[in-house]
């Protein structure tokens, strides 16, 4: 059994492995031959994996994050009744033998789930870490005491958009891409991902039962807005948000991610906003009442060269 096939096996039965690694994501984000994995065996078993994307861009080998992929990196397997340092031992251990396996590389940049929180590994290796931040509702078991949590504001929000529209689901992929597309070019952007890339993952979540279109639409046919949000075995996770901005003060987006964090209630017990670093975005996750989560962002350019081109043109790696 190839490496590739023994990981496939893995996360057909380990729930904790995120969404971002697990298999079909990596096949519609990356290309099924543009992913590799690392693991450690013990026992027959694996106990440490390490999947990610490759790419070969002007002579640089280049491991780094797909699109619509914030981070993926290590999964380790505990061993029972590990005490405090000899966890911290495994885990400086398992990183440092997974880093080991990795290929030659010119670049490297991952986003490490918030769960991970020991790089010394890294660090040792000559690896530089800064932190990004999401927001994340941490049990969704009774939703009337998660709508009690949100700040009023969201709440009053909330209230509004429900008469303003009706929330339905099953937007097609190029309806969305569409839409969003549309509502970006009214604010004066443009979108940042090919309706090709939007079309491989919409239809990979939609065929594996793990990801699903909000959105709303007023009495006169009109979309406010549209949110496409996907799930694993624990959480659920918002990937894009748009919104029309004629119809910003609908409050639409909130009913959404209100709607959407009802329905995925129902099957998992996390509801992960999906960051962000951008100050007003932020505010209106943190008023959801979602736990602050820092997670790494790791990374190192061996490559002299590469390091000069990035320095001049920093749209490299776009």
């Amino acid at each position: 059994m190839s490496v590739k096939d023994k990981y496939k096996a893995l996360t057909d039965t380990e729930p904790s492995i995120c969404i971002y690694a697990l298999p079909w994501w990596l096949d519609a984000v990356c290309g099924e031959q543009n992913w590799d994995v690392r693991i450690i065996e013990s026992d027959k078993k694996v106990v440490a994996s390490w999947a990610f994307y490759r790419e070969n861009k002007m002579g640089f080998n280049l491991i780094h994050m797909p699109t619509f992929t914030p981070f993926g990196g290590v999964w380790l397997n505990y061993p029972t009744d590990q005490n405090y340092t000899n966890r911290l031992s495994y885990e400086i251990s398992m990183t440092t033998d997974l880093l080991e396996q990795m290929p030659a590389f010119d670049y490297l940049r991952q986003g490490f789930s918030y769960q991970f929180r020991n790089w010394l590994g890294f660090y040792w290796n000559g690896f530089k870490q800064t932190s990004r931040y999401s927001y994340v509702l941490e049990d969704l078991s009774d939703i009337n005491e998660v709508f009690n949590r949100f700040h009023k504001s969201k709440r009053s929000n909330i209230r509004k958009a429900e008469k303003a529209v009706k929330v339905h689901h099953g937007l097609t992929a190029n309806e969305f891409y569409e839409f969003h597309k549309k509502s970006l070019t009214g604010s004066g952007k443009q979108i940042s991902y090919s309706f090709s890339q939007f079309e491989r993952l919409h239809n990979a979540a939609i065929v594996n039962n793990a990801g699903k279109v909000f959105y709303a639409i007023d009495e006169q046919g009109n979309i406010h807005s549209a949110l496409f949000v996907v799930w694993d075995k624990q959480s659920a996770y918002s990937i894009i948000s748009a919104v029309n901005p004629t119809y910003n003060e609908s409050y639409s987006l909130s009913l959404l991610f209100y709607e959407a964090i009802k329905y995925t209630s129902a099957f998992v017990n996390k509801f992960d906003f999906e960051g962000s670093m951008i100050k007003g975005v932020e505010t209106a996750y943190r008023n959801f009442g979602a736990k602050q989560k820092e997670y790494f962002i790791i990374s190192k350019t061996p490559s002299k060269l590469l390091k000069l081109i990035m320095f001049f043109k920093d749209e490299f790696l776009r």
